[in-house]
């Protein structure tokens, strides 16, 4: 009976394979050993345990369909670093490397409201759904997550009585739809016990003792009766191994496989229901796939303390071993007393104070720690408006310095916040604030984050999007004219030459039509890497407005080179 079970759950995992590699023809094959599938080697190792310093590895591929290249991933295994996905040949910068469908896809356990069939974000005043209450769209949204199983337990919650229960609804979903699959396709669960949840590790932390606990009543409130070691398994594997995608979360355990890395080689995007992964750097073959599991612009005591509460791990990568960050110096403060230096973070936790690496004051480490809070605590509190933000940072600048994580985060907001409107309502020193500003982050983007980072593509994109409105305005009505423009809010004098050092590196000041070619390449680069992005119209958008522009620069410039041989044919007469 074993053995009969053990062939029914991997013939099902078979077929979930072959959904992977529908998605993905690169990794179609004549003939898979089902033996040897990715969710078998992943059910062996669990199931049958494994030998310290094997590696699973992977029969070498069958003849292809059509010539079709091997996958470019297989699964290894190893002491030090587990279970994780490694090239399996050379990945090129840029490339697709894999797509794969959720397996499950819920809510975030916040408070928010969120059509529980598409995952949209919902006004204040949602609609409910008409069997249990639970927020849907309003008309009726084409989504499909929320199916009559699911409608039928929260009615058990009362929503349409009490929508004061949200919160407990979206932490509930990602145990109530997780086990509805289970019950759907119960082979699906060899899947899922198959993914890591650091079970042991969670029974010391509080909040996910807490939190377990909670959807453990929450589930006898809705008549599901599971046993606590199921419930358990499965908020673990989400907090372990869960991607946030737009609206929700999101269980890949193919994506789960890729180790953590804060200068990770891989980019993903939520794209039309697929998590599409590409390279962000050339991988060289038996190179690890790596994905980040903190925001880039955070410091590292940040990313260390959410890592530490949220993925139970510690990282121990270059960045994280540099209390400079790789010369970014985003977690160092600025000196107040030489003013020009930075206090830089002790390298061990035991050093109790911080010193200037210009004039070498030493502080102690729990006043900057302090400060640091300050700064976070005031960064918190200017959201959405540009002047709101521009005071904050400019505050944060002189509290912990330009460089620190806390005022580099203020920045990238005032960058989103000037434009998120109509470029042609912000005023002129607002866009040259965002061309500068954007120019110091790409910096720090270069130093942390390299290669075709989305980080990278939304900054490019930003910049130039200012600046192609600067332009825009100079150029109104006489391409050939370099005259100045002053915003009626205030008298700012924005030329070509302003932006030009922010695009070239040369000593002189470009042509406009040579500017113009820079700013194209920057849009056209910024529209590669933003392939999957919602920004992408915005990236197609102005590389159409500059290749216009482009094009009738050079028109009238040849008119003018006609018209000034002609003038010289008429002189020579």
């Amino acid at each position: 009976m074993a053995e009969a079970q053990r062939r029914r759950r991997l013939a099902t995992l078979e077929e979930y394979l072959s959904s992977m590699a529908a998605g993905n023809p690169a990794w179609r094959q004549k003939a898979v050993q089902k033996n040897d599938t990715f969710i078998g080697r992943l059910e062996r190792e669990d199931g049958r345990g494994r030998s310290e310093g094997v590696q699973c590895r992977p029969s070498p591929p069958q003849a292809p369909d059509s010539g079709a290249p091997a996958p470019p991933v297989q699964l290894l295994w190893s002491p030090e670093e587990g279970r994780h996905l490694v090239a399996s040949r050379d990945i090129a910068a840029g490339e697709e490397i894999f797509r794969e469908p959720p397996l499950v896809l819920t809510p975030r356990p916040y408070a928010e409201p969120v059509c529980l069939a598409c995952l949209a974000p919902l006004k204040a005043d949602w609609s409910g759904c008409g069997g249990c209450g639970a927020p849907l769209c309003s008309p009726p949204c084409d989504g499909e997550l929320h199916g009559a199983a699911e409608c039928c337990l929260m009615a058990g919650l009362g929503l349409q009585q009490d929508r004061g229960q949200l919160l407990l609804l979206n932490q509930l979903l990602t145990t109530t739809r997780t086990l509805l699959l289970l019950q759907e396709a119960p082979q699906a669960g060899h899947i899922v016990e198959a993914m890591q949840s650091n079970t042991e590790k969670r029974r010391r932390s509080g909040v996910a003792q807490a939190m377990e606990k909670r959807v453990m009543e929450g589930l006898k409130r809705l008549g599901m009766k599971e046993e606590e070691g199921v419930v358990r398994h499965i908020c673990g594997v989400f907090d372990t191994n869960a991607f946030v995608v737009d609206g929700g979360r999101a269980l890949l355990p193919l994506a789960a496989l890729m180790n953590h890395h804060c200068g990770a080689n891989t980019q993903h995007w939520f794209h039309r229901g697929m998590l599409v992964v590409r390279a962000a750097r050339s991988i060289p073959k038996g190179e690890a796939l790596t994905n980040t599991y903190t925001p880039v612009l955070w410091g590292n005591r940040a990313r260390a303390a959410y890592l530490a509460s949220s993925k139970l791990f510690t990282c121990r990568c270059e960045r994280c071993l540099d209390p400079r960050e790789l010369g970014s110096h985003l977690s160092s403060v600025r000196c107040r007393q030489c003013q020009g230096g930075v206090l830089t973070p002790p390298s061990s936790p035991a050093e109790t104070v911080w010193r200037c690496e210009g004039c070498g004051e030493s502080v102690a480490a729990a006043a900057v720690e302090a400060m640091v809070r300050a700064a976070a605590t005031m960064a918190k509190g200017a959201v959405g408006d540009p002047a709101e933000l521009l005071a904050v940072t400019c505050q944060l600048s002189r509290l912990v310095g330009e460089r620190h994580y806390v005022t580099v985060g203020a920045k990238y907001a005032l960058i989103e916040a000037i434009m998120a409107g109509r470029l042609q309502d912000v005023p002129g020193a607002d866009l040259r604030r965002v061309v500068d500003l954007c120019g110091d982050l790409l910096h720090i983007a270069d130093l942390l984050d390299p290669g075709l980072s989305r980080l990278r593509g939304v900054l490019l994109l930003e910049q130039v999007r200012a600046a192609a409105e600067l332009l825009r305005r100079q150029t109104a009505g006489d391409f050939s004219a370099v005259s100045s423009v002053t915003d009626n809010e205030e008298d700012a004098t924005i030329t070509a030459t302003s932006i030009a050092c922010d695009f070239t590196c040369d000593e002189k000041v470009p042509s406009q039509l040579s500017l113009i070619q820079k700013l194209k390449t920057a849009a056209t680069e910024s529209e590669n890497i933003l392939q999957y992005d919602p920004r992408l119209p915005h990236a197609q958008e102005v590389l159409r407005f500059l290749q216009d522009l482009q094009a009738e620069g050079k028109a009238e410039n040849e008119e003018e080179e006609a018209k000034v041989k002609e003038d010289g044919k008429e002189g020579s007469h």
